[in-house]
């Protein structure tokens, strides 16, 4: 028994001794976008101490360019001002102070968002932050750390989809001669198929239809699904279905390799 008590009491006092270590943390949200329109990027600050500035470089991915005076603070701020300058063809310095030393507000969140224009091909973008700085009220860069955020761009034409309550399987994937396309559903109006190329082109419109519950497989060809002159590569179905009045949406990516 008092060999137990010792060890609670050495495990109290290393506690006890643990201390935390605050931080100052500046960072790229991560978000989604489509090809070929304008995404908006968000910047946060979650901060253990007051600050009245802050300052980084953005390096935006190839593809990607920053739309003039996009740049907007967030709720925290208050008498402050902010810039965004373009310092090379894929670096955004963004520089942000109050003239009377006001704090930004709260300690954590949103503190600045801007607008990109987004490439052709859809994937999963890195935005990178260096040199960053956040300012107390003694001109001390108080910063911690940096992190990074990813961007994940979808093909024109597909929205984001609503929860689906139906599983829908596609393979072999990658396929070659026929893609199975299964569907557990449960009293569906209608189902409705499309595809779409890397770069958001739409490739074919098709349509089941059918009144019956449980599980049904389709069949499609590469000439079906993507068109008797597709090549290799990453191709997108978007698969959108009526059940009691309301429309779903679901997106499956697909990989095409000849056979």
């Amino acid at each position: 028994m008092k060999q137990h008590i010792k060890i609670l009491i050495a495990l109290v006092a290393t506690i006890l001794q643990i201390t935390v270590v605050a931080q100052n943390i500046l960072y790229v949200k991560n978000t989604e976008g489509t090809v070929n329109k304008e995404c908006a990027i968000s910047l946060g600050i979650d901060n253990s101490e007051s600050f009245i500035s802050f300052q980084c470089d953005v390096v935006l991915p190839e593809g990607f360019s920053y739309v003039s005076e996009s740049i907007a603070l967030s709720n925290r701020s208050t008498d402050h001002v902010i810039s965004a300058t373009n310092v090379s063809n894929d670096t955004l310095r963004i520089l942000s102070y109050s003239l009377n030393n006001a704090q930004f507000l709260g300690d954590t969140g949103v503190i600045a968002t801007f607008k990109v224009t987004t490439p052709n091909e859809v994937g999963d973008y890195l935005i990178r932050l260096k040199n960053g700085i956040i300012g107390d009220d003694e001109s001390t860069n108080i910063i911690d750390s940096l992190v990074n955020g990813n961007v994940v761009l979808k093909p024109l034409g597909i929205n984001n989809p609503e929860k689906p309550d139906i599983d829908i399987n596609v393979y072999p994937n990658p396929f070659g001669r026929v893609l199975n396309i299964r569907i557990n559903k449960q009293d569906i109006n209608w189902i409705e198929i499309n595809t779409y190329s890397a770069n958001g082109t739409l490739i074919r419109h098709l349509r089941k239809t059918s009144n019956q519950n449980g599980a049904f497989s389709i069949q499609f060809n590469p000439d079906e699904l993507l068109g008797r002159t597709a090549t290799n590569g990453v191709y997108y179905i978007h698969f959108q279905y009526k059940k009691r009045n309301k429309i779903y949406s679901m997106v499956k990516k697909i990989i095409y390799k000849k056979p």
